[in-house]
């Protein structure tokens, strides 16, 4: 498997072959090199990195006996971060330049992770703090978490970083570096210079990316809106005041008692329903058929919730006597049924929207949204009244 250092950088470059010898010194040997970095941090790697006589790389490589080209690195594999117009990047500043960053980030994140022989290694020990989050937040995205690692070097004694340091040398060496809080300068042997590899944990988000949109590379707000989901709407019934709640915000208009009679007996339908039985759109355990619904049991269901909903002293239904009777029927079912399907529907599309109810539900928002017959969706659903009935219902 190939190992592959993804890292940014930003005016000190010698974290890179820092974390090349803290992974070759754990049997971890770098394959490829690649970087992301500003116009200033380019000129640095070009300057002191890359160069084939005197750069740290190339002698990083020959003191640890490796050839010059078992390491793939170069200007090809530089990334220097561009504006709009192409200009280069001095800096990380503004809004706009973070965007820049946090596209790249994720842009060289999905295209290094998608072939499936290579393990990647990103390093956020280098450049401004805001060039660490944008990779780790791509590493997060886009990392494999039984390979793909987010790793940080800290060097000890602390301020050698400072110092023309790039790598412990196999064999020992003096060292020249100026204390940065009291100006002076001394000598350290390079034995006593170390390099602490850390291995930061993350929490991988690339199991709930799609594995289609996986396919392609895309933009930060794709991404947030494929990961940053609002929770499912539920549906809460209150059949003593006669209310039905969608989403917890979006009431229907006033149901009458029949109405909401059979809003409730479709609703109960959900009780613990997880959708686990579904063949296609439609789940055997919380659908009804045509015959179903016209079976005597459905009848007697639904009388049951109608006298539940007309008992209560606020319920006000006109001739109440002939609508029990029509639940009463031979058939054990109104003979208005679909009417009041029909009128549960219009209310349903004037409090969702009609948008929101094909973009939710198809053509018919009743049937998603409560999951009747033939079309469903195992909807949340929460059923109360002051009677306690139906009390802690909730559904898939």
């Amino acid at each position: 498997m190939k190992n592959v250092l993804l890292a940014v950088c930003g005016i000190s470059p010698a974290v890179i072959t820092e974390a090349l010898y803290a992974l070759e010194m754990e049997g971890r040997p770098v394959d490829e090199l690649v970087i992301i970095t500003t116009r200033t941090g380019k000129e640095l790697v070009l300057g002191r990195l890359f160069p084939e006589r005197g750069g740290a790389i190339r002698a990083f490589l020959a003191d640890y006996g490796r050839e010059p080209d078992s390491l793939a690195y170069g200007e090809d594999r530089l990334h220097v971060l561009c504006d709009r117009r192409g200009r280069e990047l001095d800096d990380i500043h503004t809004e706009e330049d973070n965007a820049i960053l946090l596209d790249a980030c994720l842009t060289l994140a999905h295209q290094l992770t998608s072939a499936p022989a290579t393990r990647v290694y990103f390093l956020v020990a280098g450049g401004r703090k805001t060039m660490s989050a944008c990779l780790t937040l791509a590493a997060q995205l886009y990392g494999r978490p039984d390979r793909d690692k987010i790793i940080h070097v800290l060097v000890e004694p602390p301020g050698v970083e400072w110092a023309d340091f790039w790598f412990p040398p196999r064999q020992k060496t003096r060292v020249e570096w100026t204390d940065r809080r009291t100006g002076l300068t001394s000598f350290l042997s390079s034995d006593r210079i170390h390099i602490h590899l850390v291995t930061m944990p993350y929490v991988p988000l690339r199991a709930l990316v799609p594995e289609n949109d996986l396919a392609r590379t895309m933009t930060p707000a794709e991404l947030m809106g494929l990961l940053v989901r609002e929770p499912a709407p539920r549906l809460a019934l209150d059949l003593a005041e006669r209310r039905a709640v969608w989403g917890g915000m979006q009431e229907l208009d006033r149901l009458t008692a029949v109405e909401l009679a059979i809003f409730a007996y479709l609703a109960q339908l959900r009780q613990g329903c997880a959708g686990r039985h579904r063949e296609g759109d439609l789940c055997r355990q919380c659908s009804r058929s045509a015959a179903e619904i016209d079976a005597p049991e459905t009848g007697r269901q639904l009388t049951s919730l109608y006298l539940r909903i007309r008992n209560n002293p606020c319920v006000k239904e006109p001739n109440p006597d002939g609508i029990i009777e029509s639940f009463r029927s031979t058939s054990g079912v109104p003979s208005n049924f679909r009417t009041n399907r029909s009128r549960i529907n219009k209310k349903i599309r004037a409090a969702v929207g009609a948008h929101d109810c094909h973009r939710r539900a198809g053509s018919d928002p009743f049937s998603r949204v409560l999951g009747t017959h033939p079309k469903l969706s195992c909807s949340g659903v929460l059923v109360l009244d002051g009677s306690g009935f139906g009390r802690g219902w909730s559904g898939g």
